[in-house]
């Protein structure tokens, strides 16, 4: 049993709105982590592109992002098997559609668990600091 901030999670396979979870690619080269309401609105039936641009525009998302340069978005993507290399040349629709693949992954994980931040991530990434970072953003 692990204790995150005031939620205890013990086999619990809800999403939580206020914890921080790690989407993580098949390859294991990119991750990015993604707040549960994040997850919960990028996660519905129907058209998510909003949602889905909103979390990939979202300031931690930006911020954690800046580490994988193009090639290595364009290799994560192209593992999925969805798309070729052709298809795959602007930065942001890249990001859009891993925020998208991501956030899919936890929702539908069998134990979401699994995927939480640690603690210090957490702190870090639910606090006002990243609130004042600037980030660029490149397409």
């Amino acid at each position: 049993m692990t204790h995150y901030g005031k939620c205890r999670i013990d086999g619990d396979t809800t999403i939580h709105d206020e914890l921080l979870y790690i989407g993580q690619t098949t390859c294991g080269e990119i991750e990015i982590p993604l707040k549960g309401r994040d997850i919960k609105a990028i996660c519905t039936t129907g058209d998510n592109d909003l949602a889905v641009e909103a979390v990939a525009d979202s300031p931690y998302v930006r911020m954690w992002m800046e580490r994988y340069d193009d090639k290595t978005i364009q290799h994560a993507l192209v593992e999925y098997g969805c798309w070729t290399e052709s298809e795959l040349t602007k930065r942001l629709s890249n990001i859009h559609r891993l925020v998208w693949l991501l956030a899919w992954d936890v929702f539908d994980s069998e134990n979401p668990g699994e995927h939480l931040a640690a603690d210090a991530l957490q702190d870090m990434f639910l606090s006002d600091r990243l609130k004042t970072k600037e980030c660029q953003r490149r397409d």
